[in-house]
């Protein structure tokens, strides 16, 4: 992370506060992003969803936010992990085809 920062000038978000932000400032200038997990991470934390890609949702109801990953399945967001402005995690049924859904990476 150090020499994303300090060399190339990125900005890092860490902690829940933090990525809220940076996703609410993406939502109100209308713009796109790309979240790359750490696959690694992910698998050696038994593939948890808990240990996968963040998504803070808003409390807001004029934003609709929806997360596409090819890993997410049709019980489980898998690798997102969903979770509420008081950092508790969405459920799943509240994520799936709602929050979270699976596309197919190859088409």
């Amino acid at each position: 992370l150090r020499v994303l920062k300090d060399q190339q000038g990125a900005r890092v978000a860490e902690g829940l506060d933090e990525v809220r932000e940076w996703m609410m400032e993406h939502i109100e200038s209308e713009g796109t992003s790309a979240i790359k997990d750490d696959w690694a991470w992910w698998a050696w934390k038994n593939e948890d969803s808990s240990a996968g890609k963040l998504l803070t949702v808003f409390p807001d109801d004029e934003v609709k936010q929806v997360f596409f990953d090819d890993n997410v399945h049709h019980s489980d967001p898998r690798i997102i992990d969903c979770r509420y402005p008081d950092g508790s995690q969405v459920a799943p049924i509240d994520s799936i085809d709602k929050l979270c859904c699976k596309v197919n990476s190859v088409e």
